[in-house]
């Protein structure tokens, strides 16, 4: 009885059983070889040297902040664009993770 009441459930309900990942590619080890300002603080478009998901090496990938709200969101951006500065300038490798739908980036380790 239970699991036909889960089985019912989860049809009926689809999104209870599959919930969304955060991300869908990443990258253990990857150099930033570009950076666009253009965007700021909105977002911050970079490449880098690897292929993720179906954004080959060298396309713009986009990091569109983190936080609660407007002024925690742009002290992320500044942040991410400072360490993004600093990993290029070393040569300091990046983790990215991100989702292939518009090559966003939604997680970013450094070192």
């Amino acid at each position: 009885m239970t699991t036909a009441v889960a089985a019912l459930a989860f049809g009926v309900f689809p999104q209870l059983s599959q919930a969304e990942d955060p991300y869908d590619w990443s990258t253990t080890s990857a150099h930033v070889v570009t950076m666009e300002l253009t965007y700021m603080p909105a977002s911050l478009m970079f490449a880098i040297d690897t292929n993720v998901g179906s954004c080959g090496a060298g396309t713009m990938l986009t990091w569109k902040g983190s936080g609660a709200d407007e002024t925690a969101r742009r002290a992320n951006m500044n942040a991410v664009l400072a360490a993004m500065l600093a990993a290029k300038v070393s040569g300091t490798p990046v983790r990215v993770f991100g989702k292939t739908a518009g090559c966003e980036v939604k997680f970013v380790y450094f070192g």
